[in-house]
């Protein structure tokens, strides 16, 4: 009699560490599934604010210039620099305009002559009309942030880009990656941590590769692509709280399964006997 409530039990606490074990399982399973699950919505609202960001940044960028370029004032002349400098200060997006050639800033809203670049701007992107993107750098460059500078013609603009998540909220990593229509290779403008090549940067949609989550966005051109992502782990640490609480509650569920199993267990066998 003794050796059959042992061996009851036993299979008792075994039932139930097992199920214990499978509902934590399953709810370590769940926590992790509703984690990646929020992790992409939320690198799918970056991206969508950055490249919203974008658009506003490259149309209010190319509107200027054309303003710039019906100037009525002589070249560089003191009323066209106050000219554009009216025109800057109507603008959200743009740090400083003025007309550059090879390279070579001629005259600046923002900076005086002192301050000019002394040695030539090389461009990052030459576009197929013309146009060139640069990679400002010193007196041209932003709070330290990585700044950008737009040519068309003689005309140059450099873009103040406020980029990320409203003030206050976590940081997230993204990458910027032009696609020149000239010969469709992807250009690397910007990554805010190193990343290797890969076609997913300029291939809209979802990926998980190499434990990261990415979501690439791009222009309706195709000519310019943004990237936001997320590493897996990442993703685990920001719900954590989350994902224990689902794992204890797994665990709770399947201790009252398995005494509930196990009961029904001991009850048919005493029925048998």
């Amino acid at each position: 009699m003794k050796r059959i409530l042992k061996k009851r039990i036993f299979v008792v606490l075994a039932v139930t560490v097992l199920v214990v074990c499978c509902g934590m399982g399953a709810g370590y399973l769940l926590g992790r599934g509703l984690a990646l699950r929020q992790a992409k919505h939320r690198i799918q609202d970056d991206v969508t604010r950055l490249m919203a960001e974008e658009v506003a940044t490259l149309n209010e960028a190319y509107a200027t210039m054309e303003k710039m370029h019906s100037s009525p004032y002589p070249y560089c002349s003191a009323a066209e620099v106050d000219y554009f400098r009216k025109l800057l200060f109507q603008t959200d997006y743009l740090s400083d305009a003025g007309r550059m050639r090879s390279g070579m800033i001629d005259c600046s809203s923002t900076l005086g002559s002192k301050d000019l670049p002394q040695t030539p701007l090389q461009p990052a992107i030459v576009m197929g009309s013309g146009g060139k993107v640069y990679i400002a750098t010193g007196p041209l460059q932003v709070r330290n942030k990585p700044t950008f500078a737009i040519q068309v013609g003689d005309m140059y603009v450099v873009i103040d880009s406020n980029t990320g998540r409203p003030e206050g909220s976590p940081t997230f990593e993204f990458v910027l990656t032009a696609i020149p229509a000239l010969h469709r290779s992807p250009i690397r403008l910007l990554s805010t941590s190193a990343q290797p090549d890969d076609v997913l940067f300029s291939r809209e949609g979802f990926t998980q590769k190499r434990g990261t989550l990415y979501r690439t966005l791009c222009t309706s051109d195709k000519l310019s692509c943004v990237t936001t992502f997320i590493t897996i782990h990442e993703a685990l640490q920001v719900d954590r709280t989350l994902l224990w609480i689902r794992m204890m509650l797994g665990g709770l569920i399947g201790a009252l399964f398995g005494i509930m199993l196990s009961t029904f267990f001991g009850r048919t066998r005493s029925m048998e006997q």
